[in-house]
C-alpha cells in the first residue's frame, strides 16, 4: 500500500511539473516561439521561389539618367568664365575658356557698353568614356534661353548614346521639333558647335556660324576646321537670312525651309593636337590660320602657357579687332603626356 502511496505522489509531481512547465512556455517564450514560425515561413517561401523560375527571374528596370548624373560644367555668366582655371576634365585633355560680352549699347557718358548680358553658353562634360566641349551662340530677343536649353540637353543625349554621330544629328532634330512648339523659339535661334572625344578620335557637328578648328603644332597644320553656315548666297542674303541652318527660328525655317540638321565630321587626334571652339565674334576678325601662328608661335617661344592663357589672348585679340559681338573662345588640349601640374605664364604685356 506504502509502494502505491509513492508511486502515486510521483506521477502527481511529475504531472504538476509539466503544467507549470507548459504555462511558463505560452508565456514566457511566446515571442521566441513566434520568431520561430516567422522564420519558417520565411525559408519556405525560399524554397518555393528556388524552385520557380517565374520568381527567380530578375526584374527589369528603366534606368533614366539626370543631368546631375553628368560631372558637367554649364558655364553661363560671363565672370564665371573669366575666374575659370585650367582644368583637367581627363587624363588626356586638359581646357581653358575665356569670354568676353558684347559692347553693342553705350553707357551713361557715351561709352561702348553691353546692349544685353551675353548670350554665348559653353559645356564641358565627361560620361561613358566621352568627353564633349559645345558652344551655343543665341541670336534674337530670345536668344540667352535657347542656347541655354540647347547646351543643358543636347550633351546629355549624345553622350547617353553609343552612335555619337547618330546621336548628334538625332538630338538635334529632337530639339528642333521640341521648339516647334516654344514661343520663345518662334523669332530666336541658337548656334550649336561641338566636339566629342572617344579614345583617339573627334566627332565634330556644327550648325551656324560658331566653329571649331584642330591646331597640330608637330606638324604646323590645320587638320580639320567645320563649315560655316552662313548666308552668303543671294537667295538667302535677299530674305535678311543671316545663317542657313540653325536651332529654333521656327518661323523663318518654316517659310523658308531652313535646315537644323548639322554636318557631322569625324577626325583622328594626335599627340599634342589643340582644338579651339569660338563664336563668330571671334571668328568674324580673326582667322583659321592667325590662330593656328598664335597656337604654334607661343608653343615655340614661351616656357609655357596654359589653355587658359591662350583663350584668354584670342578673346582679346578679337576685341582689339573692334569686334562688338559676345566673344567666347575654349581651348582643349590633347596629350596623354600633360603633367599633372601645368605652369601659368602671366600674358605679355
Amino acid at each position: 500500500m506504502k509502494k502505491s502511496f509513492t508511486v502515486l505522489s510521483g506521477a502527481l509531481f511529475l504531472t504538476t511539473c509539466m503544467v507549470v512547465y507548459a504555462q511558463a512556455a505560452t508565456t514566457q517564450f511566446r515571442p521566441l516561439a513566434a520568431a520561430s514560425k516567422r522564420f519558417s515561413r520565411a525559408v519556405a517561401a525560399c524554397r518555393a521561389a528556388e524552385g520557380n523560375p517565374v520568381v527567380r527571374k530578375p526584374i527589369k528596370t528603366k534606368v533614366k539618367i539626370r543631368p546631375l548624373d553628368i560631372p558637367a560644367l554649364v558655364y553661363n555668366p560671363v565672370n564665371e568664365v573669366v575666374r575659370l582655371n585650367e582644368n583637367r576634365i581627363t587624363k588626356e585633355l586638359i581646357y581653358g575658356a575665356y569670354m568676353l560680352e558684347n559692347l553693342r549699347g553705350k553707357d551713361v557718358q557715351g561709352n561702348l557698353a553691353p546692349l544685353y548680358p551675353s548670350q554665348d553658353r559653353l559645356f564641358v562634360g565627361d560620361l561613358f568614356g566621352k568627353t564633349m566641349f559645345a558652344l551655343c551662340d543665341g541670336h534674337g530677343q530670345n536668344g540667352s534661353k535657347i542656347a541655354e536649353q540647347v547646351i543643358k540637353t543636347i550633351p546629355l543625349q549624345v553622350l547617353n548614346r553609343t552612335d555619337v554621330q547618330d546621336g548628334l544629328r538625332k538630338a538635334c532634330k529632337a530639339m528642333q521639333e521640341k521648339f516647334q512648339k516654344s514661343p520663345h523659339a518662334q523669332h530666336s535661334g541658337a548656334t550649336f558647335v561641338a566636339g566629342v572625344i572617344q579614345n583617339k578620335l573627334l566627332t565634330v557637328a556644327n550648325l551656324g556660324d560658331s566653329r571649331l578648328l584642330v591646331v597640330r603644332p608637330s606638324q604646323g597644320i590645320i587638320p580639320f576646321v567645320t563649315r560655316d553656315h552662313k548666308a552668303t548666297l543671294y537667295e538667302y542674303t535677299h530674305r535678311g537670312l543671316a545663317l542657313t541652318r540653325t536651332l529654333g527660328d521656327i518661323e523663318i525655317c518654316n517659310k523658308w525651309g531652313l535646315s537644323s540638321c548639322p554636318d557631322v565630321t569625324q577626325v583622328k587626334l594626335a599627340e599634342g593636337d589643340y582644338i579651339v571652339i569660338a563664336s563668330d565674334g571671334y571668328w568674324d576678325v580673326v582667322t583659321n590660320e592667325e590662330t593656328r601662328m598664335f597656337i604654334t608661335d607661343t608653343l615655340r617661344t614661351r616656357v609655357a602657357c596654359s589653355c587658359k592663357d591662350m583663350a584668354e589672348q584670342l578673346t582679346k585679340k578679337a576685341r582689339d579687332r573692334d569686334s562688338r559681338d559676345d566673344i567666347s573662345v575654349l581651348v582643349v588640349r590633347y596629350g596623354i603626356a600633360i603633367p599633372d601640374t601645368v605652369a601659368t605664364v602671366a600674358p605679355a604685356a
